[in-house]
């Protein structure tokens, strides 16, 4: 075991930069949190872990809101509830980034579980580009800077460190974990929500 972490170690050591802008493209929150963690433990600066992350959530996001603009309102309405967003959800939503758009954008970025879906829907609800590019700079900047200076504390508040693998990566293990358990939760209240808001829609028809 000691040797397989050893590994990973070394590989991340020498590609991890690299590791962290392209896993942003498929993960968020959780991805980050982990890789920060083993860059702190590789001896890279957090200034630069930081820069890293957020260009490739901004890009990332980017693609997110493109791609919510060629799927278009006729193909979510139709196609939507496969991805956990029904036609009277995707009304709810709608509604709501009318009224709350800025507001929206921003704080879905901290909202973990739903800041993707939050991006893609609000494209196709009609969002401006400009608007959505300066509100996920905002958002991604605070968001950047306070999840990977959390993993730094964190490391370095449990001493994390190549000398003691296995108990680092138990550590590491046990942090994201809990930020896994902590996103599945706040994408079922957020879900809970807007069924809430569905049914008080219907029974105002």
């Amino acid at each position: 075991m000691r040797e397989l972490l050893m590994d990973l170690m070394e590989n991340f050591a020498q590609y991890g930069y690299l590791v962290i802008f392209l896993g942003l493209f498929i993960e968020g929150e959780v991805f980050l949190l982990a890789t920060s963690l083993l860059a702190y433990m590789a001896g890279y600066s957090l200034p630069l872990v930081i820069l890293v992350a957020f260009v490739a959530s901004c890009l990332s996001d980017t693609l997110w809101f493109m791609a919510g603009r060629l799927v278009g309102e006729e193909r979510m309405k139709k196609y939507g509830k496969y991805v956990f967003i029904p036609p009277v959800r995707y009304e709810v939503m709608k509604k709501f980034f009318c009224e709350h758009g800025k507001k929206t954008l921003f704080f879905a970025k901290f909202i973990y579980g739903i800041g993707r879906i939050t991006i893609f829907v609000s494209a196709v609800s009609g969002v401006k580009l400009k608007m959505f590019i300066l509100m996920d700079i905002l958002a991604t900047a605070v968001w950047s800077v306070v999840l990977c200076s959390f993993a730094y504390l964190s490391a370095d508040y449990y001493g994390l460190s190549p000398s003691k693998l296995v108990h680092s990566f138990r550590i590491i293990f046990g942090i994201v974990l809990a930020l896994f358990i902590l996103q599945f939760v706040a994408r079922w209240v957020y879900f809970s929500v807007t069924k809430k808001q569905q049914q008080c829609d219907s029974l105002e028809k």
